[in-house]
């Protein structure tokens, strides 16, 4: 319900995320044409926490239901998955949860480094992906590492995360803190508040991390 907010029009874009947001945006351009010079699907989002991987994530959801309203977009924490998946074990019936989530044609997967302790997770993950990648489906992943260093992960995953474009986010700089700030000023609960420019100023120095 909060992720209403999570557009790509909100997202403040500085030099640290400037790739990032570029291929987020090229995703919601290019969805459905040909393939371009640039594979990017999967779209792997990598970054610390509170820098806005999710942010983007949702914003394409979104975008593409804004412009394409027939397509089935699903959002699924890589935690809520494995929850999922012990239920569908303890009935010895995991064959519907996989078709689940074959079944749309836009997969956002968040917090996929949470995998690493999860084997059997990591194997229905893979089906899923394998499947949604052979049929031409989108999918964007996000991580708080590359692929390459995703440790406890199965090769073959961590080869089905590199096979399109891998684009990090790293801390905003003082400029890009500030332009966030007033951004959130412009919030429908913070608009009627007048914020001075030299506290903006102290909350940009002593706030460095997440956003």
């Amino acid at each position: 319900q909060l992720f209403h907010r999570y557009t790509l029009d909100r997202f403040v874009v500085g030099p640290s995320s400037r790739l990032a947001f570029s291929a987020a945006q090229a995703v919601v351009d290019n969805f459905g044409k040909a393939s371009g010079p640039f594979n990017m699907n999967p779209l792997f989002l990598y970054g610390a926490a509170g820098l806005g991987k999710t942010h983007l994530m949702i914003g394409i959801g979104m975008a593409l239901q804004a412009s394409h309203p027939e397509l089935s977009v699903c959002y699924l924490k890589v935690d809520s998955f494995f929850h999922e998946l012990t239920v569908a074990i303890k009935a010895r019936n995991t064959e519907p949860l996989r078709r689940k989530y074959q079944a749309h044609d836009v997969l956002l997967l968040d917090d996929v480094q949470t995998l690493r302790t999860m084997e059997r997770t990591q194997e229905e993950i893979f089906y899923i992906l394998e499947y949604l990648l052979q049929h031409g489906r989108q999918i964007v992943i996000t991580s708080d590492n590359p692929p390459q260093k995703l440790e406890g992960m199965h090769e073959r995953l961590i080869t089905r995360c590199k096979w399109g474009l891998t684009a990090d986010i790293a801390p905003p700089d003082f400029e890009t803190r500030i332009a966030i700030l007033r951004k959130k000023l412009e919030d429908e609960f913070l608009c009627e508040f007048q914020v001075p420019g030299e506290v903006l100023a102290f909350i940009a120095q002593k706030a460095k991390g997440s956003v």
